[in-house]
This record gives C-alpha cells, structure tokens and sequence, in this order.
C-alpha cells in the first residue's frame, strides 16, 4: 500500500515539476532558515552555563554617564574592584580578576610563536569557572607565580604528545615558566577566549600596571568576576553594589554595576536580550509564512485538478 502511495506521489511530482519545486522549495527554505535561526538563539542562551556555578557567578561592568548624561558601559573595571567587593559586600565570597596580557612571543625548543590568547588570572578563577582539567590540578595550578596554565590545544603545539606538566616556556626571551597544568579547550559557548593562563601578579611582568592605587575606579582595564553565597540575594547584593560603588567628579560620573554570567555575552550585543526575541518572533514568522504559502499552492492546485 504504501509503495503504490509512493509511486503516485512521485508520478504526480514529475508531472508537474515547477509546482512541486517552488512549493517543496519554498517550504524548504522557510523551514532550514528557522532552523538556523533557532539554533542561534539556543547557543546565545546556553552561553557559559556549563560552569557549575554559572547561577552565583557575576561580572563586574561600569556604567559612565558624562555631562550630557548620556552613558556608555564597559565589561570592566580596576583591578582594586575585586578586593573591595569582596570586603565590603558580605554575599560576595570569592573574587578573580584576568587580565589581557597583549601579544607574547613564546618559545620551547625549537617551537616558537607569538601568542596573543594569554590571561593574567587569580588563583581563584578555578574557584569560580569550570574548566576541566586534563593534567594538573585546580587548586595549584596558578599558586606558583611563575608558572602557566595551557590549554589542551596549545599544549600539543608547543609539546607535541610529550606531557607538558613541569616543562617550561620561555615568554617574551626573558621569563621561564613552568606548566602547572593543562585543561580542555575553552568551549565556544563560552565568553572566554584564551589560551594560557599566568598568575595574575605576574601580569606586570608584561606591562601591566597593577599598583596599588587607591582608585577603584582608574586604569578599568581588567576582567572582574565575582561569586555569591549560595543563600544570597541577588537582587539585594545587586542594588548594594551600585550603591556603594560609584564615583562623581566635574565632567563624569559613574557606578558599578553587575551582570550574571550567562548574559555577559549577550549584555554587550544591541539590543542585548530584545535581540533574541525578535530573532524568535522572526524565526516563528517565516515559518508560519512558509507553511501559509505552502497550504495555498497545494489548495489552488487541488482546486484546479478538481474543475478538470
């Protein structure tokens, strides 16, 4: 029964081949542009959720109004932000800064490359992102000041199938750094786009200038991260940031404000979540369209074999 469907339907598709090819053709398309669509918009949403602690972990933006009172925003701060979070909000447990260390020439052995993925970090950036380690541990891995963390991918540049643990690269010709550990490539739903890790006191070793201020809001250059209690109130530690953290002079004045880390990706996008929505509404769209034109030409069609 079900070969003899098929036959008709193929003899009634090569009868009336430019029908069948705008109608199956337009529904095709209708179909795979929503498709793509959709899949966009789920791999915005799933963006950092892969750390375990991705509902407790914010990052730490500043918002900039100046004299017109018009404001920008940046996805970064001082590097004295961190510690004074983590004093004076007591939700706040645990701080890890990175910062951007430019390009690095690196070199072993014969292997030579100039690197632009490296990252000043906190010891406890472990703490708070879930990056699998295979080889080292998460609790060592950045203690040693000069010592390195590699991805797996940059490992196997530099060191082939030889274990990278205890080798060391020669950085900008002048600094030996031990590997004190290898993790897994970054993921690409992830915000982070590195491949190697420094301790992030080492950072003025590149050029960085890390000093001690007194300024939390001078030289806000560096990646701030903070992770809460797991009982805390987000919306309460929420309003105590940006009240507590914000600065006024003549020309400018600004606040601290922060961002849970499954939106920071799309925080900085136009529109940030309105994009997404309308993407979906626009995905739903063409394939109601799609379907719509669809059903016409095979009714229209149908009445037309029915006047025959």
């Amino acid at each position: 029964m079900f070969r003899n469907y098929l036959v008709i339907a193929i003899r009634y598709l090569l009868k009336n081949k430019a029908f069948s090819i705008i109608n199956i053709l337009g529904l095709s398309l209708g179909m795979a542009f929503t498709i793509i669509i959709f899949l966009w918009i789920h791999d915005e949403l799933s963006y950092d959720k892969f750390h375990t602690k991705h509902d407790r972990i914010y990052h730490a933006y500043l918002r900039v109004y100046d004299a017109r009172t018009s404001f920008n925003f940046q996805p970064s701060t001082s590097h004295e932000m961190a510690k004074a979070m983590l004093d004076d909000i007591p939700e706040i447990i645990d701080v890890a800064r990175m910062s951007p260390l430019g390009e690095i020439a690196c070199k072993h052995g014969e292997n030579m490359f100039i690197e632009s993925g490296g990252f000043g970090a906190d010891p406890e950036f472990f703490n708070l992102f879930t990056y699998p380690f295979i080889d080292g541990d998460a609790e060592n891995a950045l203690k040693d000041l000069y010592s390195v963390v590699l991805t797996e991918q940059m490992a196997r540049k530099y060191f082939g199938e030889n274990r990278a643990i205890g080798q060391t690269l020669r950085m900008n010709n002048r600094l030996e750094l031990t590997v004190t550990g290898v993790i897994e490539d970054v993921p690409v739903n992830s915000h982070h786009n590195f491949d190697f890790l420094v301790p992030f006191d080492l950072s003025r070793e590149f050029g960085i200038y890390i000093e001690e201020t007194g300024n939390l809001f001078g030289n806000c250059l560096f990646n701030t991260y903070v992770l809460l209690q797991e009982n805390a109130n987000h919306d309460t530690v929420l309003s105590k940031v940006t009240r507590q953290f914000r600065f006024e002079d003549d020309h400018f004045r600004g606040e601290a404000f922060l961002v849970p880390l499954p939106k920071t990706n799309r925080y900085s996008l136009i529109g940030g979540n309105l994009l997404i929505y309308i993407f979906f509404v626009v995905g739903i769209l063409v394939l109601l369209i799609a379907c719509i034109n669809f059903m016409n030409l095979s009714t229209a069609k149908a009445t037309i074999r029915a006047k025959e």
